[in-house]
């Protein structure tokens, strides 16, 4: 079967991979890559395999979607897999809202989207999608926390502000700060450009205080990140013997016993500073969070023992 799609002002998404996530959404994201590489998109009759191709309004996109019977891949999403989007009542702690987006003070441990399985809670984009039916507006995400990072997340109110806004982020005129808790003391500047899945990915480390307990060294850090790797800060920061306090998939299990035997329940890692023109005036705008209030409870039972020079 083949599906053609005319991209016009409400559905055009500048890349041809995330124009065919949004209009494709029974079909998995693993899937939609397999028919660019295969050649089986055609945009204006000619076969594109670029996933990052720039789709243009006017253009005309053609998907070839084999059959089941014909003993190709299924690629239609298992409901079971995932669940379903469903508007549901959430309550979302907002840093700033105007009439193009909102930006939200992320708590640790709540979802951007619904992952596996049915029995789990309500996620941000459920929450936003019962929000938005009552204020009209549709929101759209910008870019992404991991689960158990808590702080700023930008939201776009409408598409147009969503293709603004990343095109911002993905050319990296955004600035993107986080707040780093580490196992280890670290007193300068370091710079990590260590491929992820072979592909760039660059971390920047500052160092604020050295803290010592029990024994123990603890650099609180200020990172900025270049690029957007899946758990990018957590790996490098990993890959150079200064775990994140709390990180149950890159630090060892000694070091997260110890931390939530002080207290400290979660991951140590905020998004804390984000900065870029805003969408609609071009006018700079900057967002910062201090530490929330369980980090800064851990830190406080620490004793500073050093503060790096600036």
């Amino acid at each position: 079967m083949i599906k053609k799609i005319m991209v016009h002002e409400k559905n055009w998404y500048g890349r041809l991979d995330k124009f065919l996530r949004k209009e494709l959404d029974e079909i998995k994201l693993t899937a939609i890559y397999s028919l660019i590489r295969k050649g089986d998109v055609k945009v204006n009759e000619r076969r594109v395999k670029k996933p990052d191709y720039p789709v243009q309004i006017g253009d005309t996109v053609e998907v070839y979607l084999p059959d089941k019977e014909a003993g190709k891949e299924r690629i239609t999403r298992d409901l079971s897999e995932k669940r379903k989007l469903i508007p549901r009542k959430l309550a979302l702690p907002r840093v700033y809202e105007d009439e193009a987006m909102i930006v939200l003070d992320k708590p640790s441990g709540l979802s951007i989207h619904p992952g596996e399985g049915a029995k789990q809670k309500t996620t941000v984009i459920e929450g936003l999608l019962f929000e938005s039916k009552e204020r009209g507006y549709e929101p759209y995400l910008v870019h992404r926390l991991d689960k158990d990072t808590s702080g700023l997340l930008v939201i776009a109110k409408s598409i147009e502000v969503a293709r603004i806004l990343g095109e911002t982020f993905r050319e990296r005129n955004a600035q993107k700060r986080y707040a780093a808790g580490v196992s280890g003391a670290i007193n300068r500047e370091l710079h990590i450009d260590t491929p992820l899945d072979s592909k760039e990915a660059l971390t920047h480390l500052k160092p604020l205080v050295v803290y010592g307990r029990e024994g123990r060294f603890l650099t609180l850090l200020e990172i900025e990140i270049l690029t957007g790797r899946k758990h990018q800060i957590r790996r490098h920061l990993s890959l150079h013997h200064l775990p994140v306090l709390g990180d149950a998939l890159y630090a060892d299990a000694e070091l997260n016993h110890w931390v939530r035997a002080r207290g400290l329940k979660r991951l140590f890692l905020q998004s804390s500073y984000l900065q870029f023109p805003h969408p609609l005036t071009g006018k700079t705008v900057h967002f910062t969070l201090p530490l929330s209030s369980d980090l800064q409870a851990f830190l406080d039972a620490c004793e500073p023992i050093e503060r790096p020079s600036r």
